[in-house]
């Protein structure tokens, strides 16, 4: 018995993300947020302590939600720590609060995977551009936000131009 299992037809027009990583080995790559200066000596001695055991599995997630919901004063329910890095809680925000025909509102350039998940989650982008001195576009977010898009993301620092959008001169203000 053959199957034919068919594929989401936002999965088959989405772009393909495509990390730029060609002819960038031996340059600054603040984009894909690397600690450009290695960790510290403690950190790699509290890493010689572990086990290949330790090191091999991921990490349970509930004691950093406590430690983050303690830090905060918030429940540890109410946290969302990634071990298995940012793209993932990103997959898991999307599951949870962007449905198919949704609307999400993002200033672009910015995180790709922002407009890559939407595309897969079948979510309707609507993009503003930061202006030619990359000045986050406020005014424009504050019009487009009176549309109610379900989301609006704001990287900041910007990945990849690394801008702070929230200084005085990035965001319109003098």
């Amino acid at each position: 018995m053959k199957v034919h299992l068919p594929v989401r037809e936002a999965i088959l027009n989405r772009r393909t993300y495509e990390a730029p990583a060609e002819g960038r080995s031996d340059k600054l790559r603040l984009d894909f947020n690397e600690n450009t200066a290695g960790c510290s000596s403690a950190v790699r001695r509290a890493l010689a302590k572990l086990t290949t055991k330790q090191l091999a599995i991921v990490p349970r997630v509930s004691g950093a939600n406590a430690a983050v919901g303690a830090l905060l004063r918030c429940p540890p329910r109410k946290n969302c720590c990634s071990p298995t890095a940012g793209d993932d809680a990103l997959r898991v925000f999307f599951d949870t609060f962007v449905e198919s025909g949704g609307g999400i509102l993002i200033c672009e350039p910015t995180f790709p995977m922002y407009r890559y998940y939407a595309e897969i989650y079948g979510a309707r982008v609507s993009v503003l551009r930061y202006g030619s001195e990359m000045e986050f576009p406020i005014e424009g977010v504050i019009a487009a936000l009176r549309k109610k898009p379900r989301v609006l993301f704001i990287a900041n620092p910007n990945n990849p131009t690394g801008v702070l959008c929230f200084k005085k001169k990035n965001c319109g203000e003098s």
